[in-house]
């Protein structure tokens, strides 16, 4: 860009004149422009006299302030896209961040599902027992029923085999109960 600038400068400065030389002689109306240009550019506007030395160095130090803002303004311009880029960086990163967090949500989400099913499983299993222990202590009480209608005297055996099934019939509701509350 500075390039491009001095490019501009010199050639306003007459120090690139060769292209327009060339361009000139190819031209039937150069004559013509090239008095234009001298009178618009080589003179005094005001005295229409030839440019004195201060006005050429007047020339000049407008010529070195224009470079010097033009200086500021792609050093400005420069900053600015430092700044830019840091906050696409910046953008980038959260992207990547969140990417990442994604991908871990989706791990623990899978691990989740899988204990999931497993406790399903478990539980499954769970209910079968429970199932199979109720359907053993009514096969108990079934015999102990029975049991009981063989013996019809009163006697101490008959009092004996009521306390054993009152006994069994605690146990069974008991590990009943153990069961149901380790479901819960």
């Amino acid at each position: 860009m500075l390039s491009r600038l001095r490019h501009l400068l010199d050639r306003e400065n007459g120090l690139r004149g060769d292209t327009r030389a060339r361009q000139k002689e190819a031209d039937p109306r150069s004559r013509w422009k090239e008095w234009r240009n001298q009178w618009s550019w080589g003179r005094c506007r005001t005295t229409g006299k030839t440019p004195t030395q201060t006005s050429t160095s007047t020339e000049q130090e407008q010529q070195m302030t224009k470079l010097e803002k033009l200086t500021l303004q792609l050093q400005s311009i420069t900053y600015e896209r430092i700044e830019l880029h840091g906050i696409l960086t910046s953008y980038t990163d959260m992207d990547l961040q969140n990417s990442y967090l994604h991908s871990q949500v989706l791990r623990d989400w899978t691990q989740r599902k899988e204990s999931v099913h497993v406790l399903r499983l478990k539980n499954r299993q769970l209910w079968k027992e429970q199932i199979e222990l109720q359907e053993s202590c009514e096969e108990l009480k079934r015999l102990l029923k029975e049991a009981h209608e063989m013996i019809c005297d009163p006697s101490a055996e008959q009092q004996q085999v009521q306390e054993e099934y009152q006994g069994l019939h605690a146990n069974d509701q008991d590990s009943q109960r153990r069961h149901t509350s380790q479901k819960y």
